[in-house]
């Protein structure tokens, strides 16, 4: 991942929570769009939060930046957002 990226996340029908992370020394996300529905920005519906992640040998962590949204109801239907980095 890396600044000026887009990526596309398919979200089945009845998913319940929708979270995608990357490490926090890149900035932070420019957009979100709900490609189903004409492009529409979405960036504010998902929560931003810093965790920190320590690799397999136990070492220094390093801080991820992760994007959560929890819809109210799951998705009735397979959705696209493309998220812009």
């Amino acid at each position: 991942i890396a600044q000026g990226m887009s990526i596309e996340i398919a979200i089945p029908a009845g998913t319940q929570k929708v979270t995608f992370a990357y490490p926090e020394t890149i900035r932070d996300v420019l957009s979100i769009k709900y490609i189903e529905g004409m492009n529409v920005e979405i960036k504010d519906i998902f929560v931003k939060t810093v965790v920190n992640v320590e690799g397999a040998e136990g070492g220094n962590g390093i801080n991820y930046k992760v994007y959560t949204y929890v819809p109210v109801v799951p998705f009735q239907k397979d959705v696209n957002y493309v998220v812009t980095i």
